[in-house]
């Protein structure tokens, strides 16, 4: 792990080396795995698309069984009374915001879906899970039946329709196979994770939350071995998490060695199609994104200065088609990223070139 603003000089001049700047209205990453603007990773070699949040893993439902599944989450239906009393912000009131449970449960062992308050049940007071927690299609407004988890294999919390807050998360600090969060049509509150450190082996993903205004939280996270995509996000008009954030980095390719299979994976940021994002002010100790940097089809985009430290990219920085965002603003991202003259007059690149 390198300390923010400390870049080994081996990896200073190989990204220097191999960045490519593209800011044109239609373009393609260098390397060989791309990530669209709406969050699809793909093999360029093969053409495959690959799910963005399974990162090519295949969950299987009741591959393992707990075996004290009585445990309640218990306590009050009452959110708000055990909050005020100690100071906190008052929870909301719903499936999924009652009293947390005792952490008293240990590791929970395999892969779980939950769709139901049965399921809440059954990972209520683990502290661990040692396949993939998926959080799906259930009327949860609240998580705080995760309270207790501390490390996971994989976080996946999708088509949740009721779902308001990822409060409950606040005690989870690993997340060794992505973090996904998609198609959660009420989520407003991502503030609640606050102690994750590590995301590894896959992507960090918010697709598709039409009610989410800011993206924040995660400022204890440091480094993401995936890829981030933030997109399609329809409310969503600042990013200001990720603060210590200091790299993006690519794991290794499972399937590398076969024909058309590039020997790692992730490694790029992607902010695409969030209609009504107007600032990037988050990411402000990020230094090196070991591929890709695309920020494209962000309809009143004007401010990256979030980004404004960035120093070194692997591959390519793609900033184009968000038509409100300066030209100036799109050069400053990564200050002395790429030497040498730029053509800025004969760079067609669809974002605003009147400042």
């Amino acid at each position: 792990m390198m300390e923010t603003g400390v870049l080994p000089a081996k990896t200073r001049t190989a990204a220097r080396a191999a960045a490519v700047l593209f800011l044109v209205g239609a373009c393609t990453p260098a390397s060989s795995e791309t990530v669209d603007a709406l969050g699809v990773s793909s093999d360029s070699s093969t053409g495959t698309a690959v799910d963005e949040d399974t990162t090519g893993t295949t969950f299987e439902q009741g591959s393992s069984e707990d075996s004290s599944t009585g445990s309640s989450t218990g306590g009050s239906d009452e959110g708000e009374s055990s909050s005020s009393e100690s100071g906190e912000e008052p929870w909301p009131v719903g499936v999924g915001c009652e009293e947390a449970p005792a952490c008293d449960r240990g590791a929970y062992e395999g892969t779980l879906f939950v769709t139901d308050a049965e399921g809440m049940q059954v990972i209520a007071g683990h502290t661990s899970i040692t396949g993939n927690i998926v959080i799906e299609e259930t009327e949860a407004v609240c998580l705080r039946f995760l309270s207790c988890l501390e490390t996971a294999h994989g976080v996946y919390i999708r088509r949740n329709e009721q779902l308001e807050t990822l409060r409950g998360l606040d005690n989870l600090q690993e997340s060794t196979f992505g973090f996904v969060v998609d198609h959660n049509p009420a989520l407003v509150d991502t503030s609640g994770v606050s102690a994750l450190r590590t995301v590894g082996n896959g992507n960090l993903t918010f697709f598709s939350n039409d009610a989410l205004e800011e993206l924040t939280g995660f400022e204890s996270l440091e480094t993401v071995f995936g890829n981030v995509i933030i997109s399609e996000n329809a409310s969503l008009v600042e990013i200001s998490g990720f603060e210590a954030l200091t790299e993006i980095d690519t794991y290794p390719n499972p399937k590398a060695g076969s024909p058309g299979q590039p020997p790692t994976l992730g490694g790029s940021l992607t902010i695409g199609a969030n209609e009504r994002l107007e600032s990037v002010t988050g990411f402000g100790g990020l230094v090196v994104i070991y591929k890709n940097l695309a920020i494209r089809f962000n309809t009143v985009l004007t401010s990256l200065v979030g980004l404004h430290e960035l120093q070194a990219i692997g591959a390519a920085l793609i900033i184009t088609n968000n038509p409100e965002l300066c030209m100036s603003e799109a050069w400053y991202v990564g200050g002395d990223l790429v030497e040498g003259p730029l053509d800025l007059e004969n760079s067609s690149t669809a974002n605003n070139k009147d400042c």
